[in-house]
């Protein structure tokens, strides 16, 4: 085993670290004094390595690690050519093993940026010792205790040549909980200061994935040493400062399902369709033993399989060419393939399977990230409303309350708390909860707004109490606050027995999605109570509603018939009617399935369909007239 540094003599003679940085200091004094401090730690460690201890040397450009055991001290060696002197005699035990074969937090140590490093933490030594036995890799599952500051961190990577932390220890030593855009650029900087790189960097992973953190590589002439492209183990470049917010969600900064069940190649196909009817899942990945990808089945490949009568193997129904994506890349580049073929597999720079994100987790993730702000936003909007009605002169005037109120601006959420603390108003708003609950409730979720402030990466899920606070606030809202739908005020609902609402008309139906439709028959009844009310109309009070197209430039589609069967649905009127200025071939063969009433081609012109139109209107007015006064029935 050799190590560079050409211009540095024979180191037998040095009995402390401190003797090696004289030695590097005199050979290059060119070179900036971190650097000399990075490659002294290096030659300390081989040239201080214990007899019999184990060396892990990745094999670029094979895809195998050699592992071997130190069978000789240091030794100089003044006959070989420059860059070949410093050496330590090895026996190799094993030279061919799979980097895919060693679990991901190890081989991103082995992989580390340093020519020298040391393998401690998470039970590397009885992990590499197995690997030299056996090939396979026993893992590790426990936690590790995280340095106490970014002077520890630094510290420990001198000690060590590399550290391993989660990203969310990593922010966490400079005092944060969650990556927005000024926090990555503040921690960038940090371990820029301090020489350090993070490898893969800590927005490409969730906030508890692994990261590996190592001193600055530098070539011997002071450059940043480039490898080339395929040949380290999965590392990607620190992320340049000030780089665009967007790139900052990775595939990786989402919690996807990392438990991936895999079938294997010669298994049998009804074994993986055992697997997917009892996981709920779409698709399993192929894997080999050392779980590297090898292609997908999906609901789709077994159908085609099985209908193509091709066998009853894995092998049958396997897509070998599956969309795969990897951690650090950027999400929003991706979403169109997910939402296409409805899932990615995650691989590594080695193609082993990570997990699968797919686009039930993007739907998981817009919940979880976009339900806060709705929340706030209603929590203030119902405050505001409650509170409009406090005289400007009874506001209190701290925290400028009675002056953004004078100037005809909305109170911000903040201000809140101050107004119902006052208690003239408090007794004004008579409200029937306690006062100073009521003001700690406000009061923690303009907290959590102000938390908020800032959309970052990380989901607001990480303080589900704040969520849940926010929900009970408003909760407590509704009950004071009622939420009418209204109608406009020159709504014309007054006549005879029977009048026509137009240009419109809203049901209030049993889903949360309001209908529209164009035209609405009521009773007189019904349209007094909803004006009184303000509400919109009961769907089952209704005689007819039409919902009419007419269209020139574009056509009369299926969707619109949806609509229809969906108002149809929810409104629950004795009947409903569509009316379209054009034939509409497919709404007609929509609408007539589901035994639904329409009129086609109804203009002016055409004096046949107007009155089948006519006809259906008269229907509906004769039996609600039979019903409520059948004397008056013609």
């Amino acid at each position: 085993m050799i190590a560079d540094w050409e211009k540095v003599g024979d180191l037998s003679g040095c009995a402390s670290i401190a003797d090696v940085g004289d030695v590097l200091a005199r050979a290059y004094p060119d070179e900036l004094p971190g650097r000399v401090d990075n490659w002294k730690h290096q030659l300390w460690r081989f040239i201080t390595m214990d007899t019999g201890d184990l060396v892990v040397m990745p094999r670029k450009f094979l895809g195998v690690v050699s592992i071997g055991r130190l069978t000789g001290g240091y030794e100089y060696r003044s006959e070989a050519a420059p860059g070949f002197r410093h050496t330590r005699k090895v026996e190799w035990v094993r030279t061919q093993v799979e980097r895919t074969a060693i679990g991901g937090d190890l081989r991103d140590s082995i992989g580390a940026f340093l020519t020298v490093s040391e393998l401690r933490r998470r039970d590397a030594a009885h992990r590499v010792e197995t690997l030299a036995q056996t090939g396979v890799d026993p893992g590790y599952k426990g936690a590790v205790e995280p340095p106490a500051d970014p002077d520890a961190l630094e510290q420990d990577v001198r000690d060590e040549g590399t550290r391993q932390l989660t990203a969310r220890d990593l922010i966490g030593l400079w005092g944060w909980q969650r990556r927005t855009g000024d926090v990555i650029d503040f921690v960038d900087r940090g371990l820029a200061a301090r020489g350090l790189q993070v490898a893969p960097h800590f927005t490409e992973v969730q906030l508890d994935g692994l990261v590996t953190v190592s001193a600055e590589e530098t070539t011997l002439t002071g450059e940043t040493t480039q490898e080339p492209s395929g040949t380290d183990l999965g590392h990607t470049p620190t992320r340049a400062a000030g780089e665009d917010l967007s790139r900052h969600w990775r595939i990786g900064s989402l919690p996807f399902a990392r438990d991936v069940v895999t079938v294997g190649f010669d298994e049998p196909l009804s074994r993986a369709i055992t697997r997917m009817v009892q996981g709920d899942f779409s698709q399993l990945p192929m894997a080999n033993r050392n779980n590297v990808l090898r292609g997908v089945v999906t609901w789709e490949s077994i159908a085609r399989a099985q209908l193509g009568h091709r066998g009853a193997t894995i092998a049958a129904a396997l897509d070998p060419h599956p969309l795969t994506a990897q951690e650090q890349e950027e999400l929003f580049v991706r979403i169109d393939d997910i939402q296409r073929h409805g899932f990615l597999i995650v691989t590594d720079g080695d193609n082993l399977v990570l997990g699968i994100l797919t686009a039930s987790d993007l739907a998981d993730q817009l919940k979880l990230r976009v339900e806060p702000f709705i929340l706030l936003g209603e929590a203030e909007r119902r405050l505001r409303r409650l509170t409009d009605r406090l005289p400007v002169d009874e506001l209190p005037t701290g925290s400028g309350v009675r002056k953004t109120r004078a100037s005809g601006k909305y109170l911000t959420l903040g201000q809140y708390p101050e107004v119902l603390k006052e208690d003239a108003c408090w007794a004004r708003l008579a409200w029937p909860y306690e006062q100073d609950d009521l003001v700690r409730r406000v009061t923690f979720v303009k907290e959590y707004r102000n938390e908020l402030a800032h959309w970052d990466m990380d989901a607001p899920e990480t303080k589900p109490e704040a969520l849940t606070e926010t929900k009970q606030l408003l909760s407590l809202l509704k009950l004071i606050d009622h939420d009418p739908r209204p109608w406009p005020a020159e709504a014309p609902w007054a006549g005879p027995a029977v009048r026509l609402a137009t240009q419109g008309s809203r049901g209030r139906v049993r889903s949360p999605r309001v209908h529209e439709c164009d035209v609405l028959i009521l009773s007189a009844d019904e349209a007094a109570l909803s004006r009184q009310i303000r509400m919109a109309p009961r769907g089952n009070k209704c005689l007819l509603a039409i919902e009419c197209k007419y269209y020139t430039a574009s056509r009369v589609g299926i969707g619109h018939a949806r609509n229809s069967e969906g108002l149809h649905s929810d409104l629950r009127t004795a009947r409903n009617l569509f009316v379209s200025d054009t034939r509409a071939s497919s709404v007609v063969k929509y609408l007539s399935a589901r035994k639904r009433r329409y009129e086609r081609e109804v203009v002016p012109a055409n004096v046949n369909t107007v009155g089948y139109t006519r006809g259906q209107i008269r229907e509906a007015f004769k039996i609600y007239l039979g019903k409520t006064a059948p004397s008056t029935v013609i």
